[in-house]
């Protein structure tokens, strides 16, 4: 759902016509390994594990649209050129 959310504002809000948004990795890792932990939990009934995992992906979303924001509005995307090739690659 992140990349999707991400996806749409990018196209929303970019001013270039011919933007590409693609969905990053570390969100898919980040909410796949935030629901583990909610269905996994001990306190976790059969009853809630449906309504946790929905409202994780819903904080998840928001939290990594924030994080893109910050990153857009402090231009901090810059600073990936100083990075090592085989980092980024």
């Amino acid at each position: 759902y992140s990349a999707g959310v991400s996806g749409v504002f990018l196209a929303l809000k970019s001013g270039c016509r011919v933007t590409i948004a693609s969905g990053d990795a570390s969100v898919a890792l980040y909410t796949n390994l935030w629901l583990r932990q909610a269905f996994h939990h001990p306190d976790c009934t059969d009853e809630t594990r449906e309504p946790t995992a929905i409202a994780s992906v819903l904080v998840m979303t928001i939290m990594m649209g924030f994080v893109y924001l910050l990153v857009g509005h402090y231009r901090a995307a810059d600073l990936v050129q100083y990075l090592p090739f085989p980092i980024i690659a």
